[in-house]
């Protein structure tokens, strides 16, 4: 199980909304939040690491939260740094899940 310690940064849950444009496509700017939680930002030492089941690349992130049902690779995770004092927005490219520990992995990319 994760430290509480260690969930040191409050991120949102995103979805698509699912609300079409004009033209009957999908509007890929319409965001609701579907859910807070606490989180941890696994630090990465050189252009790659090895987790799991994939190498993480640069640009890539590892984000470890408590168990949030119904999280997919059409989420994402929004967090506002203090550092660097802007709104920062990751597109989930994978979810790595352990039950036993109530705990998931999101492999996100950070949309620039």
């Amino acid at each position: 199980m994760i430290s509480a310690g260690k969930l040191d940064k409050r991120i949102t849950i995103q979805r698509l909304r699912g609300d079409q444009t004009v033209m009957g496509n999908e509007d890929p700017n319409q965001w609701s939040d579907i859910g807070e939680r606490w989180a941890e930002f696994v630090p990465r030492s050189g252009r790659e690491r090895m987790t799991t089941f994939q190498e993480v690349g640069i640009g890539m992130e590892l984000i470890r939260i408590r168990f949030f049902p119904g999280l997919t690779q059409k989420d994402r995770i929004v967090w506002d740094d203090p550092l660097s004092l802007k709104v920062r927005y990751f597109d989930i490219q994978d979810i790595q899940e352990f039950p036993e520990e109530r705990e998931q992995v999101v492999i996100s990319q950070e949309v620039i």
